[in-house]
């Protein structure tokens, strides 16, 4: 029978049988609930192969947190249909746990680029290269990072003296998205009526207690409120023990609108613009399992595949720096200096450190039958060591140079 899975307890007799039956009924039962995939929009691929003409009011090209909260909010309008395109695929169930944010990178929800040589970075790295991780994947990159949430500095926002993204307007949204529930007093104020759940981290042991005895002995101190510089504990994006990625903020509660259609696995391979006065973009090709096809937008083409996969769509559509393209004989349709520059992130730059024996350390090894209790305590509870990000949780933000004197008002 289909679903049914044999054991042979013959040689379990007792309270150890009724105990062991019982452990594999709940966990069967628990199992269920981790990586469902009706709490998303149903699939439409297979419906676009089959139609004859597609054509939506808004295609929106990338599936993570912005395409998500742009679905979102464009389908309140119920005579607008809205068609989400995304790469990859449904978020996987390891992707549920917040324990196992390590073991995404790499995979095959992670679109994997690659960093080009520089003699600045990199260079303890096979072949002087990093690898750039993003989602491929429904939620995007906020279904597979380490959970960790921040609205960034002041500074980031109001460095270019553009009023639309100042941090006064972006807080403002913040505070609409964010839904913190918890009683803990916070350096920051967060919403608390959003979409996007937040929790403060809850993580002990020695590691942190050792950290935290090292960065006070070189003058760090608790992040104080409204402050940048100190020690603090993360806000992940986490509820009821798991992994709250952004297609779960803002499509499950909307997933059965009739206006809005999902379709995965579905790569887009160009914007389609009118020629040769306005130039607009009427709609977008798409491949899906092999099929190439052109689907219409009545209104707008929104691109939110993010910063890498937003400039190649529009390099490959002949948007961007005149003689870029020209060198790769790509037609030319606005010359767009901008496209594909400017690209900015953090590096991690991993340190090791030595700690002295001790009784509450923690282990040199992880035994199997450690990770197996693990398992076992997350599936029936979602608490334990798999319910959050360990000692990532805990962090130490400082100053690098004297320029940065700012974050501390």
């Amino acid at each position: 029978m289909h679903g049914v899975v044999e054991y042979d307890i013959s040689h379990i007799k007792g309270p150890l049988a009724n105990t062991f039956l019982m452990l594999i009924n709940a966990l069967f039962f628990n199992v269920k609930l981790i990586g469902l995939n009706d709490v998303y929009p149903r699939d439409y691929s297979q419906q676009l192969l089959k139609e004859e003409e597609t054509v939506f009011d808004f295609i929106i090209v990338g599936g993570g947190a912005a395409g998500c909260a742009a679905a979102k909010e464009i389908t309140e309008t119920n005579i607008w249909t809205v068609l989400l395109i995304e790469a990859g695929d449904y978020p996987s169930p390891s992707t549920e746990v917040p324990g196992l944010f390590q073991a995404h990178p790499g995979s095959r929800e992670d679109w994997q680029f690659w960093i080009e040589q520089d003699k600045r970075a990199c260079q303890g790295m096979v072949n002087q290269r990093c690898m750039f991780t993003k989602g491929k994947v429904l939620g995007g990159t906020s279904a597979i990072n380490n959970l960790r949430y921040s609205r960034g500095l002041p500074d980031n926002y109001d460095r270019n003296n553009c009023d639309e993204w100042s941090s006064t307007v972006t807080s403002a949204i913040f505070d609409k998205l964010e839904s913190y529930i918890g009683s803990e007093e916070l350096q920051f104020h967060f919403g608390t009526s959003g979409e996007v759940h937040l929790q403060l981290s809850n993580f002990t042991g020695h590691p942190k207690e050792l950290l935290y005895k090292a960065y006070k002995d070189t003058g760090y101190l608790p992040m104080p409120r409204r402050k940048y510089i100190g020690l603090t504990d993360h806000t992940l994006t986490i509820r009821n023990g798991e992994r709250y990625n952004m297609a779960k903020a803002f499509l499950t509660p909307i997933k059965d609108r009739p206006n809005l259609f999902f379709t995965k696995n579905t790569m887009v391979t160009g914007v389609v613009c009118t020629e040769p006065v306005d130039k607009r973009a009427v709609g977008v090709n798409v491949s899906i399992d092999g099929n190439e096809f052109f689907i219409r937008a009545r209104k707008e083409v929104i691109l939110t595949a993010g910063p890498i996969n937003n400039a190649k769509l529009l390099l490959a559509s002949g948007i961007g720096p005149a003689n870029y393209l020209k060198e790769r004989k790509i037609p030319l349709v606005a010359d767009l200096a901008g496209v594909g520059k400017n690209l900015q992130f953090h590096l991690v730059v991993p340190m090791y450190v030595a700690i002295d024996p001790c009784e509450n350390c923690p282990k040199d090894y992880y035994k199997e039958l450690d990770f197996i209790a693990d398992i076992s305590e997350y599936i029936l509870t979602r608490r334990g060591n798999l319910s959050g990000i360990g000692i990532g949780e805990f962090a130490a933000y400082i100053l690098t140079r004297a320029s940065g004197s700012s974050f501390l008002t």
